[in-house]
């Protein structure tokens, strides 16, 4: 027996009983009771029930009672009583599916699944979670430990890991914690349920279930206990030894407690529990065992470095605590402090209540984190402290130790993670002048960089002609990075696009339309916001990101399915942050500004993103699958605005996986959709539209291998190959081993073949699944991301031969970086270190002579010099626990990690010895410790105003090597050198970090007259010397006045980037910023000629006098103040800030119609001069020294009028204006005169 759900439309009078309801609905509705005479016709005994107020259910009026609980928190929730339920048997439900959904009155009917839990670990949806979008600690730097790049990287999830948290109180009912892994391990007297644990909880492991938060580690384990034991005592040390047990070896304790250094009543301030020697010794013991521990600074405002005077317990006479053991005695825990922002987002400081001092380790958020807490007033809160922030870098070790597991390295030791948090290179720094709570917050992209845990983000590609494709995916700085194709040229360079905003790690979309004359690529991404679209015309050129206003409501970090229906722009299909299937249409005149839903009120929070595909022009096929594991088919038709057709769900209900994105293909007006199981295996739908809009158009699902077990966390793809004598469909998946497994059957219909690996030379990464196209005259590339997180690709001309993976070639974008130079070795010598040079065991072995082994469990001298380099490299290279100078199994552990992290030797050609590449890598890095391997030079970059330049790439060329280098979040960035080198600025990073500044102050404010500048657009370089401290100012902006020999007739405006332009009496003055080598026109548009101003008639309020395209650096304040007159009138134009390309109508007032006439209804304007503000700026500041530039005169000839063609004599002698200043550089604000 099977149950069907139905739901009531809005706008009816709901049922006022709970059984029999057909019987209320046919007396409302004469067309309900016809259609519940068909139901019965094939059900006789067919009935209604309310699906909430039914048997097992609440009754009606607690429903009501909870709905009006929720209305006085401000939102309206939704009607259970609108929900029904009829029982169907099973051999009725494909007859009675297809009539129930004819009956009026009923908007969305389902039958209800049996109950399998989705198979998700490794998959985060975050941004279907209302509170998950709002929280600074997931995302990357300055604002938090960037846990969203963490979720794609394998394991960054906390998969595999175990946490114990110590202390008392949660309440495990919260939405957030009842599917999350939680044990009750060790809890006694649990009096109450506790907000502060319930917070911690969320912070940990809350649930991706699109109700609110999502924890840093939501895989992960958390093991619950208390400080009260079974005798009713509080005993912290015992606790966390219980804790440590449980969790083992890799595991992790987050001790959620702090003790009060005053006896009661005060009862504070609180300081870390470590100053209670117990305790202290059990977090020893812990760290012994390998278990990294978390501890709270306390929100104390102490001082650990100069503490106060304990006062002595009544009847002791001392105080039981010793604030000084911390600094004196290293337990080996983790100590958190909190900060908070400053008044400069990207720069922290202390909080205020923080315990602080140098037994602090590092830092995060004391301030802003909604977590879950116990219902009251609101299911949840904003959690302080450095409880808060502790929870926070507990998630954080969890998922450091899921990636390494997942690496196959094993758990990082305790000592080795906490080196990684207290790296203020691996973490957002504190602001300058604030000290006490470790140097840096954690920064998970930055560790997962250092230790070599590649992230794996799926790729987009399209066919772009017969024997063309187009690649688009988001580097490791989430810009978004373009490659083409052809089978003449192979892979082009990676090229960036120009970002405009905060890109969200997720599958980008492309789509490529070609129309005759015309060839136009899009990317789009999600971002904050909304989508942001780029695209690169073959007539208009390229375009940089920009926000689709009618996206906003996608939720982020999913992925939208595009589709080029012929009949619109693009038909966008994606979910939005209410977990709805949605559509929207990028230029959509009946919704501008907003996305609507089509897929019902089925809800789909675990899914990455939907499909779609077009079957025929104007028609549009969408698939996802809902959170229950139905998988749902909705169809529009042009011009695809709401309603679309009822959405459908497969008739079978098999269940399929949210997290593995389904693919569909268009294969003779039916779509073929894959999709993966909860069993794991790969299935096949196939679904025809001709068939209507019901469940008949559903064929049944076909399992395609059960022998292949498919992951279910990255995309899966379709592509047709056609040949001579064959026409298949392929269907591709990612297996559970790191495999593409590919099967094929007839495209007419028929059986699936067995799945079969391609060969790949590196397993792939589930994370990345998989992405197919087809290319007619090159059959079908296949692309998967490697667990190293390179690209792969492979291709097939005929069914069943494929040359195999291979990472796509690198381009020309990044050379290559050779190896650290080192000092000449002594003549007959290769090692250079003081500690190895002449030490006879390592001197042969360097000379190939010799082995490490053959000193195995006796002492050497050489072994104990080894172990020594190994600690300099890895301070938890080696365990507290190990012999010095014996060649044991730590000791051949150790070597072994060190060659495959430092000389990237697979695990499989690993070999328990040392060899002669070990030692001289080993001496190397002995050598640096020695200082024999250069001085360490800093560089500062500021922009022309004073600013920090953080994520700036540069590089620093000496004679022997290229070293490429990023800064941080305040500007800096060090490297050693032994010889004098070149900086010199990655243009596209360079522009990205300072940042538009044409609407600045000109000239800029002095601060660095002695510091050198870099222009980006520009081959100018900095010497630097070893060990300079050096501060560098990066210049993208210029100013340029030109004298008029006769006066200027209409009104100017730039058509293009990177130009500002003004007008004063007699003068043009252009503002100049390096964009990226486009060049941009003045143009002149001339007043009416048949329009005479002092005759104007009077107006009357608004009047709208014509449309304006906004253009790339237009803001708010400019537009209103050109075509409204006041700075704080945009809004009377617009109810959302200015988007390049948005058309806008312009209202003005009698006072401005002038100049709104000039700019909006003149005549076609005319080009006056061109400018390439690169080429500008670069030779203006060339020198480096403003005041050592000539002027160089340019002539701009009479002002165009009306009537002058476009393309005479004055755009020539425009043009001949850049060639001048290229030649002779000028400096800024020089005047440019009249000359002949």
């Amino acid at each position: 027996m099977t149950w069907i759900n139905l739901h009531l439309v809005d706008g009816i009078p709901r049922p006022t009983t709970v059984d029999a309801v057909e019987t209320e609905l046919c007396a409302l509705s004469t067309d309900f009771a016809a259609g519940w005479a068909a139901v019965q016709a094939q059900h006789p005994t067919a009935t209604l029930n309310s699906l909430f107020a039914g048997p097992g259910g609440l009754s009606a009026e607690a429903i009501t009672d909870l709905a009006d609980a929720a209305r006085m928190s401000g939102s309206e929730p939704p009607d259970l009583l609108r929900w029904l339920t009829i029982e169907c048997p099973d051999d009725l439900i494909e007859e009675l599916l297809p009539v129930l959904q004819q009956l009026r009155l009923v908007d969305w009917v389902e039958p209800r699944p049996v109950s399998v839990p989705a198979s998700r670990d490794g998959v985060v949806s975050w941004g279907t979670n209302p509170k998950a979008v709002g929280s600074p600690a997931i995302y990357g730097s300055p604002f938090g430990v960037d846990t969203l790049h963490a979720w794609r990287v394998d394991g960054g999830t906390g998969l595999g890991v175990t946490v114990a948290d110590v202390e008392r109180g949660w309440f495990l009912g919260h939405e957030d914690l009842l599917t999350a892994k939680i044990t009750k391990y060790s809890v006694f007297s649990e009096a109450s349920p506790g907000t502060h644990g319930t917070c911690v909880a969320g912070v940990l492991v809350g649930a991706d279930n699109g109700v609110g938060i999502v924890g840093i580690c939501p895989d992960a384990e958390l093991l619950l206990v208390t400080p009260i034991r079974a005798d009713g005592v509080n005993n912290l040390a015992v606790a966390v030894m219980v804790a440590t047990k449980a969790v083992g070896a890799g595991g992790v304790v987050l001790i959620e407690q702090a003790d009060p250094i005053k006896p009661p009543p005060e009862n504070g301030p609180h300081v870390l529990v470590e100053v209670e020697r117990a305790v202290h010794e059990a977090i020893s013991k812990a760290t012994q065992l390998g278990v990294t521990i978390i501890e709270p600074a306390g929100n104390g405002s102490i001082d650990l470095d100069h503490p106060p005077k304990l006062t002595p317990l009544p009847g002791w006479g001392f105080s039981p605590l010793d604030l000084t053991l911390p600094t004196k005695k290293d337990s080996g825990a983790i100590v958190v402090g909190a900060g908070t922002p400053t008044v400069i987002p990207a720069a922290w400081r202390p909080h205020d209540s923080t315990t602080r001092g140098s037994r602090v380790d590092c830092f995060a958020h004391g301030a802003g984190i909604p977590a879950p807490t116990t219902p009251g007033s609101s299911d949840f809160q904003e959690f302080d402290g450095t409880s808060a922030a502790s929870a926070v870098v507990a998630g954080v070790v969890a998922s450091m130790q899921g990636m390494a597991l997942a690496a196959g390295q094993g758990p990082l030791h305790p000592n080795e993670v906490r080196n990684l948090l207290r790296d203020h290179r691996l973490g957002t720094p504190l602001a300058p002048g604030f000290t006490g709570i470790g140097s840096s917050m954690p920064d998970l992209r930055k560790i997962a960089r250092a230790r070599g845990w590649a992230r794996a983000l799926p790729v987009a590609a399209v066919p772009v002609a017969a024997n063309a494709a187009l690649l688009v995916y988001l580097d490791d700085e989430d810009h978004v990075v373009r490659r083409h194709y052809t089978s003449f040229t192979g892979w082009g360079s990676p090229l960036r696009v120009i970002d405009r905003g905060y890109l969200l790690p997720a599958q980008p979309t492309a789509v490529s339309t070609a129309t005759p004359g015309r060839l136009l690529h899009q990317a789009l991404a999600s971002g904050p916001g909304g989508l942001h679209r780029a695209w690169w015309d073959s007539n208009l050129g390229e375009e940089p990101f920009t926000l689709i206003p009618a996206s906003r409501d996608f939720a982020p970090g999913t992925t939208v399915a595009a589709v080029d229906a012929g009949a619109t722009d693009l038909v966008l299909v994606g979910i939005d942050a209410k977990a709805r299937l949605a559509m929207a249409l990028p230029a959509g005149p009946a919704y501008p500004g907003s996305s609507f839903t089509i897929g019902g009120p089925a809800l789909f929070r675990m899914t990455t993103g939907p499909v779609a595909v077009s079957v025929a022009a104007g028609h549009v096929e969408a698939f996802a699958v809902a959170d229950h594991g139905t998988l749902v088919w909705c169809h529009g038709d042009a011009p695809f605005e709401d309603p679309w057709q009822p959405p459908v769900v497969e008739p079978t209900l098999t269940s399929f996986v949210p997290g593995a994105r389904l693919a569909a293909l268009s294969v003779d007006g039916q779509v073929l959709v894959a999709a993966v199981g909860v069993q794991g295996w790969l299935h096949a739908v196939q679904v025809d539209p001709s068939q209507g809009g019901g469940p008949t158009a559903f064929s049944t699902p076909v399992v395609i291998d059960t022998a292949a077990a498919i992951a279910a966390q990255g995309p899966l793809a379709l592509a047709r190959l056609t040949s001579t004598d064959s026409d298949l469909v392929l269907a591709f998946g990612v297996d559970t081993d790191g495999a593409v497994q590919v099967s094929d059957r007839p495209a007419a219909g028929g059986d699936w073949s067995p799945m079969r690996r391609i060969p790949s030379p590196v397993k792939a990464s589930p994370l990345g699944g998989v992405v197919a196209i087809t290319m007619p005259e090159r059959g079908v590339m296949v692309f998967a991301v490697g667990v190293d997180g390179k690209v792969l690709s492979a291709q097939s001309l005929t069914p069943g031969h494929w040359d195999g993976f291979a990472p796509l070639p690198e381009g020309l974008s990044a050379p290559p970086i050779p190896p650290d130079p080192s000092p000449p070795p002594t003549p007959g010598s290769p090692l250079i270190s003081a500690a190895f040079k002449g030490e006879p065991i390592l001197e042969a072995i360097a000379a190939n002579t010799d082995r490490i082994s053959r000193t195995r469990n006796t002492p050497s001298s050489a072994v104990g010099k080894i172990q020594h380099a190994l600690l300099v490299w890895d301070p938890g290279a080696l365990p507290v626990h190990g012999e010095d100078q014996k060649y044991g199994d730590e000791t051949a552990a150790a070597v072994r990690r060190f060659k495959e992290i430092a000389l990237s030797v697979a695990p499989t050609q690993v070999i328990d010895d040392v060899g002669p590449a070990t030692v001289l890598q080993l001496d190397k890095i002995q050598a640096a410790s020695e200082g024999l391997l250069g001085k360490q030079t800093t560089l500062r970059f500021f922009t022309e105003y004073g600013e920090v330049a953080g994520g700036l790439a540069f590089s620093v060329t000496t004679a022997e090597a290229i070293k490429l280098l990023t800064t941080d979040a305040a500007g800096r960035a060090s490297v050693h050198l032994t010889a004098p080198g070149r900086v010199e600025l990655d243009t596209g990073s360079a522009l990205n970090a300072v940042g538009n500044l044409l609407g600045r102050p000109w000239p800029p404010p002095a601060g660095f007259p002695d510091a050198p500048v870099l222009t980006p657009a520009a081959n100018s370089s900095v010497m630097v010397q070893p060990g300079d401290v050096l501060d560098i100012v990066v210049a993208t902006r210029v100013n340029l006045t030109a004298q008029l020999v006769s006066p200027l007739t209409g009104t100017l405006r730039v058509d293009g980037q990177g130009v500002a332009i003004s007008e004063t009496a007699g003068s043009v003055t252009l503002a100049l910023q390096a964009t990226g080598g486009r060049a941009a026109t003045v143009l002149v548009d001339p007043l009416a000629p048949a329009m005479a101003l002092p005759d104007l008639p009077p107006l009357v309020g608004w009047t709208p006098i014509g449309t304006y395209t906004v253009r790339p650096g237009d803001t708010e304040e400019g537009l209103a103040e050109l075509f409204v007159g006041d700075p704080a009138g945009y809004a009377e134009i617009s109810d959302h800030p200015p988007v390049p390309g948005e058309q806008l109508t312009l209202p003005v007032t009698p006072g401005w119609l002038r100049l709104a006439t000039h700019s909006v209804s003149a005549p076609d304007p005319v080009p006056w001069f061109t400018v390439t503000p690169d080429r500008i700026v670069a030779a203006m500041l060339a020198s480096g020294d403003p005041e050592s530039v000539v002027d160089v005169t340019g002539v701009l000839d009479r002002p165009p009028a009306p009537g002058i063609d476009a393309g005479t004599d004055l755009s020539a002698r425009a043009e001949a204006l850049v060639v001048l200043l290229q030649g002779a550089p000028v400096g800024p604000d020089t005047e440019v005169e009249e000359s002949a």
